[in-house]
């Protein structure tokens, strides 16, 4: 009998701990894509390292964005934001799903996505199936690695919707824009902010494709908040300066500040968001 009991304790031992650790997987940040291997339907393969991908994936707890670069010939081999989709995520122990709910390109809400996605030495292996409209699966098994960027905004966090802009020209010219004109989100990470535009294109069926995308390192202390491009889909965008006052007060967040246009000149942006995770 104190056999069986001690017997009793053990498995309950085990099987608490395996769900504990399949809990404590934190994917929350930004990740490089290191290494790639893709199998096609007709059986034919693709692999490539970090020296020819251009891919980041980053984590918000509830959400994700998918960001490939390319190097663009006709703009000075500038590197450019080529592709760009995220939605909601599923992590339940390790079986991971995507849920595409806006993209750079049209038919992304066809799109499958169901990965087994497990850690191994401080990266992030995911690998499984992803079909579009066709219900054809391709395989991919990727190998990723986190951005160790120190944390500068945790208290941002997660997905934000634009509710209200007034932007003011260097010409003295006052745009403005809500929710219904604009659709525009910031995601932050700890370390990474990305901002995503969507207009609906009647060229794609009328439906709502991203048109913009931006992002990279921020910085937050004592209010004064900066935005520190490493990625786009303009040119240009390392020229961009920012400099803006933060608030965030009763879950909204408020941000005013300046910037540049180019030409050494600067607009005044004025933006209110609620978050919308």
């Amino acid at each position: 009998m104190k056999y069986k009991i001690l017997s009793l304790i053990t498995t309950l031992v085990v099987v608490f701990n395996l769900s504990l650790s399949a809990k404590d997987i934190s994917i929350v940040g930004t990740w490089k894509l290191v290494s790639q291997k893709i199998t096609y339907a007709d059986g034919a393969t693709y692999t490539a390292n970090e020296s020819a991908l251009n891919q980041i994936k980053i984590y918000t707890p509830t959400m994700f964005i998918n960001i490939n670069e390319q190097k663009i010939p006709q703009l000075d081999n500038q590197k450019l934001v080529v592709k760009c989709a995220g939605g909601h995520y599923s992590l339940v122990g390790d079986s991971y799903e995507e849920f595409t709910e806006f993209a750079s390109y049209k038919d992304y809400k066809d799109l499958k996505v169901k990965f087994t996605l497990t850690m191994e030495k401080g990266r992030m292996h995911t690998v499984g199936a992803l079909s579009g409209k066709d219900g054809v699966q391709t395989i991919y098994d990727e190998w990723y690695t986190q951005d160790e960027t120190p944390a500068s905004g945790k208290s941002l966090v997660g997905t934000w919707k634009l509710t209200a802009q007034t932007v003011i020209n260097p010409d003295g010219g006052v745009y403005r824009a809500d929710s219904v004109s604009t659709n525009m989100r910031k995601i932050f990470t700890p370390n990474t902010v990305v901002v995503i535009f969507e207009k609906v294109i009647p060229d794609a069926g009328n439906q709502s494709i991203v048109t913009s995308c931006a992002g990279g390192r921020y910085t937050l202390k004592n209010g004064k908040y900066q935005e520190l491009l490493d990625f786009a889909s303009y040119k240009d965008f390392k020229n961009v300066e920012s400099d803006f006052k933060l608030t965030l007060e009763d879950g909204k967040l408020h941000t005013n500040g300046s910037l540049s246009v180019g030409n050494g000149q600067f607009a005044t942006y004025d933006e209110r968001f609620v978050k919308a995770d």
